[in-house]
């Protein structure tokens, strides 16, 4: 038993295909009348085992092969129908399944066949068909217009963080797969109406055919010839029309079921029985029929006693839900409490926007999402943190075209996005004026304007640099994430970072937490490390360091520096020219000497400079070389003794945030390193 298992699981599809492959050849191959009885007896089978699912499935969807398995049954029943046409007019024999139904089902009279199989017809063709096809055609319809809105609601709903991005996928492809069923449920039912069609064919032919060949061929007389292929016609086309009206009625069913997750058989029920007043009406009703003159009272006595006993328990029923309703009332109360906590929450990274900006945002043909998932792509790249997920709302208090993003609740940064225009920036050489919106570029603060899209080819010959309003606020949040991510790095996304790369890590996860250093303790180390765009994605360098120095120092700031000279390389590979040569300002001999004694003195962070005019003269000093640096597409370094390079950068982390200060510690001894200037005090 568990060969033919293993068999059938890895051979599904070449049985499906020998089986259609099998009904093709029953149109061209003549089969003996015992197998015939056989497929005809499937046939009925299978149709009652499909009308049987249609009842116990919950929705339409646990069905999705319908479709498929309607044109397959139909293309049954057709060479069934070939096969039998064959066995009647080649011996007047189409074995015993037919020759039976004729004798059962009419009584051996083909004229109360005839008018049994036509009233199956009608029955067939135009009540049930007709209606599922009209059904189908209206589903699909709904289902294919209704598309954009579900789409739109999902993507709103991922926007506003409610559902995550793999949710998102799953409710889209359950979108399509939906439109997908429905368009072919309309496709589908027309093979069912033409079976019906089919079949009167089918059956005029058969008794056409049947009288020629009785009279001509084999000298029957015409009443003999009538009544034995007639009746076996009617027979067989009964057998056939029967599986095919079960077929009929499971595709009514399936098309017009609801979308409650609940099966038939259970809600028609319960829905009946909601309401016992109705099945009380309905007795009065048969009570007043009793009195017709000659009207039996035996049967609507005993419909009488069933409706009193549906009656019965559908108050009973309601009796029992009474206390589950009011039970009700704290699930009522927790839901309530649920919204405010939503509404308590605080996100960690939040756009909010302007109604302006929905469509570019968060409409149905918006790929801003896709945008926002490189970024946190990129951020991962270039500091190894998952940032949080971006959480969009629409703000009520904004002007339409104004956006802000907020961080753990604070706002720490927005501005004004023309949706319908292009920013143009001047990057310092351009020298016409443009027509446009004055406004300053958010991530970085240069002048720039806002100006309409027919000016694009001028302001390009002008020498602006022009970008999309969408690419504005990526690169927007782009440096916002940089800049914030130390707040961003919370203590569970600490756990989870080392929990994700426990298998990496191996040992080395186990021995720091908790027997060195707690998860806060590592937080705070990675923050420091983030504040200055320090990579953290060497997660396993970090722990070495700290696992090593840990248990000696506690102070967060001196294990930062530990670990800055482990990740000196890495560190100082960023910060290379085109030649791949460190250009460094350097700090002067003499002024050097000085702050290394008020370091040591412990007057390094609170007056390192000493008088305010020496801190006055060191900034415009170091300016000017910052300016320098940078005009010749340089990143600003200050390099200085490892021991200042604490105290200097607390010095600068206001006022210039993008230079950074590295200790000589921290240079690989084969990195060559080119002075560009020294900073003093003159």
């Amino acid at each position: 038993m568990h060969a033919l298992q293993q068999l059938w699981a890895g051979r599904r599809d070449l049985v499906l295909i020998a089986l259609v492959m099998g009904v093709l050849m029953l149109l061209f191959v003549p089969v003996p009348s015992p197998v015939l009885d056989f497929l005809l007896i499937t046939n009925i089978s299978m149709a009652l085992l499909v009308l049987l699912v249609t009842f116990f499935i919950e929705t339409p969807l646990k069905f999705s092969t319908f479709p498929t398995l309607l044109l397959l049954s139909t293309l049954f029943r057709l060479a069934l129908n070939v096969s039998a046409t064959r066995l009647i007019l080649e011996g007047a024999d189409a074995g015993r399944v037919i020759g039976a139904i004729g004798e059962f089902v009419v009584g051996g009279n083909y004229i109360v066949g005839v008018v049994v199989f036509l009233i199956l017809v009608v029955v067939q063709y135009v009540v049930v068909t007709s209606g599922a096809q009209r059904v189908a055609e209206v589903a699909a319809r709904f289902t294919l217009d209704s598309m954009p809105g579900k789409q739109m609601s999902i993507d709103a709903d991922m926007n506003m963080g409610l559902i995550d991005e793999k949710e998102a996928r799953s409710r889209r492809a359950l979108v399509e797969r939906e439109a997908n069923f429905y368009g072919a449920m309309d496709g589908a039912t027309k093979f069912v109406k033409g079976d019906a069609i089919a079949g009167i064919i089918i059956i005029g032919v058969n008794i056409v055919g049947g009288l020629a060949i009785g009279i001509a061929q084999m000298g029957l007389p015409w009443a003999d010839a009538v009544q034995r292929f007639t009746l076996l016609t009617i027979g067989d086309g009964i057998v056939t029309q029967i599986p095919s009206l079960v077929i009929a009625v499971a595709t009514g069913i399936i098309i017009t079921r609801a979308a409650a997750d609940a099966q038939l058989g259970t809600e028609i029920p319960r829905q009946m029985l909601a309401n016992p007043r109705a099945l009380l009406i309905v007795g009065v009703v048969l009570l007043v029929a009793m009195l017709l003159p000659g009207f039996p009272k035996l049967p609507v006595i005993a419909v009488l006693v069933v409706l009193c006993g549906l009656a019965f328990l559908s108050i009973r029923g309601a009796e029992q839900r009474g206390p589950a309703t009011r039970s009700d009332a704290p699930e009522t109360e927790r839901t309530a409490g649920d919204e405010l906590r939503q509404l308590l929450r605080i996100e960690p990274l939040e756009l909010r926007y302007g109604s302006a900006l929905a469509p570019m945002l968060a409409g149905p043909d918006s790929d801003f999402q896709d945008r926002i998932a490189t970024l946190r792509k990129q951020v991962l790249v270039e500091l190894g943190f998952v940032a949080p997920k971006l959480s969009l709302s629409l703000g009520a208090d904004l002007k339409g075209t104004d956006y802000e993003v907020y961080v753990n609740g604070v706002r720490t940064g927005g501005g004004e996005l023309m949706h319908d225009q292009v920013l143009a920036i001047n990057p310092g050489g351009a020298r016409q004026p443009l027509d446009g919106k004055p406004t300053k570029e958010p991530a970085y603060g240069l002048p720039a304007q806002w100006i309409e899209r027919g000016m694009k080819v001028q302001a390009r010959a002008a020498g602006y640099t022009l970008v999309e309003p969408d690419t504005v606020l990526v690169t927007h949040l782009t440096e916002l994430l940089r800049r914030q991510a130390p707040e961003l790095l919370t203590r569970n996304g600490v756990e989870q970072m080392i929990q994700r790369d426990r298998e990496r890590l191996g040992p080395l996860a186990d021995e720091i937490v908790p027997a060195v250093m707690t998860y806060s303790e590592i937080q705070k180390v990675l923050q420091l490390l983030l504040r200055e765009q320090v990579s953290i994605r060497n997660l396993e360098a970090i722990l070495e360091v700290l696992a090593d120095a840990g248990r000696a120092i506690k102070a967060p700031e001196e294990l930062a520096e530990r670990v800055r000279e482990r990740l000196g390389a890495s560190i100082c590979q960023g910060y290379r020219d085109g030649d791949g040569r460190l250009q460094v300002l350097t700090i002067a001999p003499e002024l050097e000497r000085t702050l290394l004694a008020a370091t040591r003195s412990g007057d390094g962070r609170s007056a390192p400079f000493g008088e305010a005019a020496h801190f006055d003269a060191f900034m415009k000093n170091l300016t000017d070389h910052v300016e320098a640096m940078m005009g010749r597409s340089l990143v600003p370094v200050l390099l200085c003794p490892s021991p200042l390079r604490r105290t200097l950068r607390s010095v600068l982390h206001r006022s210039m945030p993008f230079v950074a200060v590295i200790g000589v510690n921290e240079v690989p001894a084969d990195f060559a390193v080119h002075s560009f200037a020294s900073v003093q005090v003159s």
